[in-house]
């Protein structure tokens, strides 16, 4: 199955995967002891973390393309927020009522994955886009 999920997304198959599934599509990841679990090969090598990286609700926009903002939420263990390797950044996202924002979701061929959950009902157009369009097209 690894082989079959990289050798698809290798192709220009469509990928979305949110935070477990943006897990599975990096080298690996280390373990809360140490230990290397690897799997897809499409990303980065995951890092663990001792406690959660970041928790609650968030708004994101899409850099590429004419998307509008979509509302998702996030509470990441593993990884570094903003630095995944696996290609161009796709999201700018911030926390409402701060004016924090950060890099987030990566695009890889037709791969689009992120530890935003996103809410697709909070604005139906952009799930509509991203998926008859594809992730890497420019006018979204």
């Amino acid at each position: 199955m690894l082989d079959s999920i990289k050798a698809f997304a290798e192709e220009g198959g469509t990928v979305y995967a949110e935070c477990g599934g943006f897990m599975y599509l990096t080298d690996g990841i280390i373990d809360f002891d140490g230990n290397f679990i690897r799997w897809q090969g499409i990303s980065h090598k995951g890092k663990d973390a001792q406690k959660r990286k970041a928790l609650g609700y968030v708004e994101v926009e899409y850099l590429k393309g004419t998307l509008s903002k979509i509302r998702g939420h996030e509470f990441p263990l593993f990884g570094d927020r903003g630095n995944a390797g696996i290609g161009s950044q796709a999201y700018r996202v911030n926390k409402p009522g701060s004016a924090d924002t950060w890099a987030e979701g990566y695009r890889y061929k037709n791969t689009l994955a992120s530890y935003v959950h996103l809410h697709f009902g909070s604005n139906k157009e952009w799930a509509e886009r991203l998926f008859s369009h594809g992730f890497t097209r420019t006018k979204l």
